[in-house]
C-alpha cells in the first residue's frame, strides 16, 4: 500500500493557497487538495474517534488510513491576494502552542497504536520564525516543547519547574511520546503583505508510524491540585493521550496499552486482544458470553487492561447494535448483558 504524499500535496496546494484565514480554512483546502490529486481518496474532516474528541483529518487511500492533526500558528500579516483580503492576527503564546503540537503528536500516536489508523501526521504551518528558529534564551518554561530546524522530540517532555499556573492550566501533565521526531522545517510560500513586508511560511510535517514506536512509557505523575470535596484527588489521577482525567487503573478503550500477541500488522490493541479471548472462549463451546466472560479469560492469559476499558470495548466499539457509535463489527447483543459473535466475522 502507498503512503499518503502529504509533501506533494501541500507543494500543490502552496501555488493556489499561499495563505489561509484560519486552521478550519487549512484544514478544508488540503482535505480539498488530497481529493483533487486523486479521486479515489477518502477524505473525512472531523471524526470523533472517541466520544468528544475530534480528529481534523482521516485520510482513506490506497488501503491505507491515515490520521492528520493540524496547527495554523501565525504571526500577524494583512494582505490581499486577487482581491481576497487576508487579516490574520497575531497568536502569541508560542509556549501553549508548542505544547498543543506535542500533544497532537501523542494523541495520533495513540490512534495509530489502537487500530484506528494505520499510519498518521501532525502539521504545522507558520509564518511566525519563533519557532522554527532556536533563539538565544536560555532557562525556558518550554524548553522541552521546542520545535526548532534539529530539534528532536522523543521520551517525556514536561514544563519547566519555574513555569506559572497561568501558562500551563489545564496544560499540566507531562506527554510522553512513543516515537522520536526530528524536526525538519520546509518552505511554504512567501507572500507580501500590504505594507511591503515580506512574510514567509514554512511547514512541518511528522510522520507517525507503528513500525517507529516503541512500547508505552510508563504514566508520568500529574501536577496536584487542591482537592475538592467528593472527588478523586488530583495526585491520584492520571491523564490519557486525550487530555481525559481518569482514575488509577483506569484507560481509555483508545488508550492503546501494550498486549501480549501480535496483530497482522504487527503491533496490538485492546480490540485485539479481546477478540484473541473471545476466539478461546468460543473453541470451548460456548457460543453466548458477557463481558465478564472476556474479562475472566483476559486475566487468565496474563493481559492487564482495565475493566472499564474491556467492558467499553466489548458493549460498545466492538457491538454492532450498541446505543452509541459501532467502530468494529466484531460482535452482537443477544440479550441484556449477553454477546456473541456476529455472523460478518
Amino acid at each position: 500500500m502507498a503512503s499518503l504524499d502529504l509533501i506533494t500535496a501541500l507543494q500543490a496546494l502552496a501555488s493556489s493557497r499561499p495563505v489561509f484565514h484560519s486552521e478550519a480554512d487549512l484544514q478544508h483546502a488540503l482535505a480539498w487538495q488530497l481529493q483533487l490529486h486523486d479521486r479515489q481518496t477518502q477524505v473525512r474532516l472531523e471524526t470523533r474517534p472517541r466520544r468528544g474528541i475530534h480528529l481534523d483529518l482521516l485520510v482513506r487511500h490506497d488501503g491505507q488510513r491515515t490520521a492528520v492533526e493540524l496547527k495554523y500558528l501565525i504571526a500577524r500579516l494583512h494582505t490581499s491576494l486577487d482581491g481576497e483580503v487576508f487579516d490574520l492576527p497575531h497568536q502569541a503564546a508560542q509556549d501553549i502552542s508548542r505544547y498543543d503540537v506535542v500533544n497532537d503528536i501523542m494523541r495520533v500516536e495513540t490512534l495509530v497504536a489502537d487500530g484506528y489508523a494505520d499510519d498518521g501526521y501532525v502539521l504545522v504551518l507558520s509564518n511566525d520564525a519563533g519557532y522554527w528558529r532556536p533563539g538565544t534564551r536560555t532557562n525556558l518554561i518550554d524548553a522541552a516543547f521546542r520545535l526548532h530546524e534539529g530539534r528532536t522530540l522523543d521520551g517525556i517532555l514536561s514544563w519547566a519547574a519555574h513555569a506559572g499556573a497561568g501558562t500551563t492550566r489545564n496544560r499540566t501533565t507531562p506527554l510522553r511520546l512513543r516515537g522520536r521526531y526530528e524536526c525538519q522545517w520546509r518552505d511554504y510560500s512567501v507572500v507580501t503583505a500590504t505594507d511591503g513586508r515580506l512574510s514567509k511560511f514554512r511547514y512541518l510535517l511528522l510522520p507517525v508510524q507503528a513500525s517507529t514506536m516503541k512500547p508505552p512509557l510508563p504514566a508520568a505523575p500529574s501536577t496536584t491540585r487542591p482537592e475538592v470535596p467528593g472527588t478523586v484527588p488530583s495526585a491520584d489521577l492520571t491523564v490519557d493521550a486525550f487530555g481525559h482525567e481518569q482514575a488509577p487503573g483506569v484507560h481509555s478503550p483508545q488508550a492503546g496499552v501494550a498486549a501480549s500477541s501480535p496483530t497482522p500488522r504487527g503491533r496490538t490493541t485492546a480490540r485485539t486482544e479481546i477478540l484473541a479471548a473471545i476466539d478461546a472462549i468460543v473453541t470451548r463451546g460456548i457460543r453466548e458470553f458477557a463481558s465478564a466472560d472476556v474479562i475472566a479469560e483476559l486475566r487468565r492469559r496474563g493481559c492487564r487492561y482495565a475493566v472499564g476499558t474491556i467492558t467499553t470495548m466489548v458493549t460498545s466499539h466492538m457491538c454492532v447494535n450498541a446505543t452509541s457509535p459501532c467502530q468494529w463489527p466484531d460482535l452482537e447483543r443477544v440479550d441484556r448483558g449477553r454477546y456473541r459473535v456476529h455472523q460478518s466475522r
